[in-house]
């Protein structure tokens, strides 16, 4: 599956290999199983939740608002220059190889490496 941004589930994907989660790993933070969330990742939203969508804001920590629609709109509190959104932009011109090489990166050098709580 190609990373990219122009539906909600490739948001959610993207987000989730930023932060180093697995799809159970996700999945059990946001209540919901790892057929769902995979079926979500594959543009399908069908039986998500207003919880599961609260839960995969706070565990992203990307406004519902961006992981819905892909944009931000003028007074939320996330600006619409965020670099994490021109980051993600950045991944639709690259193929698969360069993006796994590019989350390795920015895993190895910009995440946490502590025990999963501040991902």
């Amino acid at each position: 599956m190609e990373l990219t941004t122009e539906h909600m589930g490739g948001r959610i994907r993207i987000e989730r290999m930023l932060r180093g989660y697995s799809l159970d790993e996700l999945a059990e933070l946001v209540h919901t199983t790892y057929s769902k969330l995979l079926i979500w990742e594959e543009h399908a939203i069908h039986g998500m939740t207003a919880e599961n969508l609260a839960w995969l804001e706070a565990c992203l920590q990307r406004k519902a608002e961006w992981l819905v629609t892909g944009h931000i709109s003028a007074g939320n509190d996330t600006p619409a220059s965020d670099p994490m959104v021109a980051l993600v932009s950045y991944f639709e011109g690259l193929d698969r190889c360069s993006q796994r090489a590019t989350l390795d990166f920015l895993r190895r050098n910009y995440l946490p490496d502590d025990d999963g709580l501040d991902r």
